[in-house]
């Protein structure tokens, strides 16, 4: 579904998430980054691209919305930050989420969880500090550094982390934003489109 929308897009970072509500389709270039927003009917395969629009100098200043999402439309979700391709997000009506379109959330163990959290966050050095990571990871949730170490063994072995130490695609999907402040030492546990939607319906 989301290469259907974006055909050129060859990454591999996908998400789903439930419609909720309005949302806004602003689409313009602002400091190197961009959204782009495409309406897919699901059982036709059929895709309308949100023009450019939340900037002045198109579309009378205004911003394209999509108030309502029927059962067989998808929005799709392509971001570009500072020239990373981020991924895309598809959003749906929950009638339409099945259980088997999410993966299960691997299980991480609590030391797994502070080094990611970490790596994802830090810099290896800093300062002065050759392994700044582990550095503030103790200060932050009492590591010890055999417990960094053999968690830091099984990221790679995982393919959370790469052979040099750096967080992988697959690590930050597993990591998300949890940050180091939540896993001190006492958590030690696993852890306005309405036409147009129309159109692309028929």
């Amino acid at each position: 579904m989301a290469r259907c929308a974006f055909p050129g897009y060859t990454g591999r970072s996908f998400a789903i998430q439930p419609f909720a509500g309005e949302m806004a389709t602003r689409s313009c270039w602002d400091g190197g980054s961009r959204d782009y927003w495409c309406l897919l009917n699901l059982a036709t395969r059929k895709t309308w691209h949100v023009p450019e629009n939340g900037t002045p100098f198109v579309n009378g200043g205004k911003t394209f919305k999509v108030r309502r999402l029927p059962s067989n439309i998808a929005l799709a979700h392509r971001r570009i930050f500072r020239g990373r391709d981020i991924g895309i997000t598809l959003y749906l009506n929950p009638a339409n989420i099945r259980a088997d379109m999410i993966p299960a959330k691997p299980v991480m163990e609590w030391a797994e969880s502070v080094v990611l959290a970490a790596t994802r966050s830090l810099k290896s050095s800093y300062a002065g500090i050759k392994n700044y990571r582990f550095h503030e990871a103790r200060s932050e949730t009492g590591i010890t550094e055999t417990e960094w170490s053999a968690a830091k063994e099984a990221c790679i072995r995982k393919g959370w982390l790469n052979r040099a130490g750096a967080i992988t695609d697959d690590g930050r999907n597993v990591i998300e934003w949890t940050r180091l402040g939540s896993l001190r030492d006492g958590h030690r546990v696993a852890s306005g489109c309405a036409l147009t939607t129309q159109a692309v319906a028929q």
